[in-house]
């Protein structure tokens, strides 16, 4: 059985690793793991190997004096994540409502900005026609003072 602490080394001394080291440090980076997740003291370690090509790693944290285990703390930790996930879905529930209400005024101000431009057209077309229809009264009226004058001039000679 074997003990690491929180302050382990997990290299060899001469630099390089040998197969038997680099287990040994992949289990010191696993108990360091198990340190900063559990809030523990220190990790026991029992390893057992066999012909198999799998290996049994039995892993005890050991807390410091006045700490709960963490089973004991499991279901308020739980809680606490739990009512955070509810409060990120509401933030983002309500983020996906106002997107939703800023894409139908958006619309609602499309349409409205739309239905404008399509009256003021109607508007300037009336218009053009109106003018057109003043000035082909005017051109004809003129058309037909010249031939007033001319005639009587015609009359007249």
């Amino acid at each position: 059985m074997a003990r690491i602490t929180a302050d382990a080394m997990k290299a060899g001394a001469l630099g390089f690793s040998t197969p038997a080291r680099a287990f040994r440090a992949m289990l010191g980076e696993h108990a360091a793991a198990l340190l900063d997740a559990y809030g523990g003291q220190t990790v026991d370690h029992t390893a057992l190997l066999t012909e198999s090509v799998l290996a049994r790693l039995h892993m005890v944290v050991h807390m410091p004096p006045g700490v709960p285990i963490p089973q004991a703390v499991y279901g308020f930790q739980l809680e606490k994540v739990t009512a955070k996930e509810k409060e990120l879905i509401a933030a983002a529930n309500q983020a996906i409502t106002e997107a939703k209400d800023a894409a139908a005024a958006a619309k609602e101000a499309a349409e409205k900005a739309a239905a404008e431009a399509a009256a003021a057209e109607a508007a300037a077309k009336a218009l053009a026609d109106e003018r057109a229809a003043f000035e082909a009264e005017k051109a004809a009226k003129a058309a037909a003072d010249q031939k007033a004058i001319d005639d009587a001039a015609l009359a007249a000679a």
